[in-house]
């Protein structure tokens, strides 16, 4: 729950956090990691509408629940009780309502700032590495890769995001940045199966992978909903030891269908899209989340140090 910036450190790890033995927090990257495979073999088209409708599907719902315990963590860890929870609640609606804004009347400039912040946070979760330069080259090649392997399928969702000129740019970016952070991501995952980390290690191979041979948005989905959302639940588990299934259900869904309707509130302001449609639609519900989520992730991190 934290960004490269803010440290490696992390919420109440245990020690064996990332262990190299496949737990049950690592089954979702291989069940569907294995589905999608056997549709690859079988022929089954996942580029089409309707499959791509799908993968939205599933980084939203997939994805978006671990966002939704941002404000329950920041509670856990306030000192000063409703007073620091109020502040916390304030600021995340300050930022989401200036990501909204942006997103609303420039997105080509929201689009490229949304990448640059989502490489650094993804490089995040790779912070077992031990090396800053290597966690961050992972980070930017999961973002990168997607756009250097598939141009013509990025350039669609970037154009409709952030108009053709940004989403060109973006492009010829990613075709240059790509083969470095890839060939830096691979060498973090060498580190990974030196120190006995082959879980995570086959997991940044499978992602890289994936976003290599599959299309770009059942690649980013199964990245971001079977290792970065899966972390931050298990962080958040930690966290907040106790935790009940009806207090567990009724955040995540509860605040993730809060988002959703925002989201949908929110889709008239977005008349800039140039192809309307859920998908450019449902990245950029992502993209004005994340900022909130970005920035309330450093702050729990500060009140989990003061707490101590």
């Amino acid at each position: 729950m934290t960004i490269a910036a803010q440290g490696r450190e992390r919420i109440a790890p245990p020690a064996d956090l990332h262990s190299h033995r496949m737990g049950l927090a690592d089954a979702p990257f291989a069940i569907m990691a294995s589905l999608l495979i056997a549709a690859k073999l079988a022929g089954v088209p996942l580029n089409g509408p309707i499959a791509s409708l799908g993968a939205a599907l599933v980084f939203l719902l997939g994805g978006l629940p671990h966002g939704a315990f941002d404000l329950a963590v920041a509670r856990r860890f306030a000192r000063s009780g409703l007073a620091s929870y109020a502040h916390s609640a304030a600021l995340y609606a300050l930022v989401l309502g200036i990501a909204a804004t942006a997103w609303t009347l420039a997105p080509h400039i929201a689009l490229p700032i949304f990448l640059v912040l989502a490489a650094l946070h993804f490089a995040a979760d790779w912070s077992m590495i031990g090396e800053r330069f290597i966690e961050t080259g992972v980070g930017v090649a999961l973002v990168a890769l997607p756009i250097a392997a598939h141009p013509a399928a990025v350039l669609d969702i970037f154009t409709a995001m952030g108009g053709a000129d940004m989403a060109a740019t973006i492009g010829r970016g990613g075709m240059v940045v790509a083969p470095v952070a890839s060939l830096v991501a691979l060498i973090g995952a060498t580190i990974l199966v030196e120190r006995g980390r082959s879980v995570e290690a086959a997991q940044l191979v499978g992602s890289l992978l994936a976003m290599l041979v599959l299309p770009p948005l059942w690649g980013f989905a199964l990245y971001f909903t079977c290792v970065h959302s899966v972390r931050h639940f298990r962080e958040i588990g930690e966290a907040m030891p106790g935790l009940g299934r009806a207090a567990w259900l009724r955040t995540g869904a509860g605040l993730t269908l809060a988002a959703l309707a925002l989201g949908y509130a929110l889709l008239p302001a977005m008349r800039h899209l140039d192809a309307p449609g859920f998908v450019p639609a449902a990245f950029v519900l992502l993209a004005i989340l994340f900022m909130p989520h970005l920035v309330l992730s450093a702050r729990i991190d500060s009140l989990r140090r003061a707490a101590r």
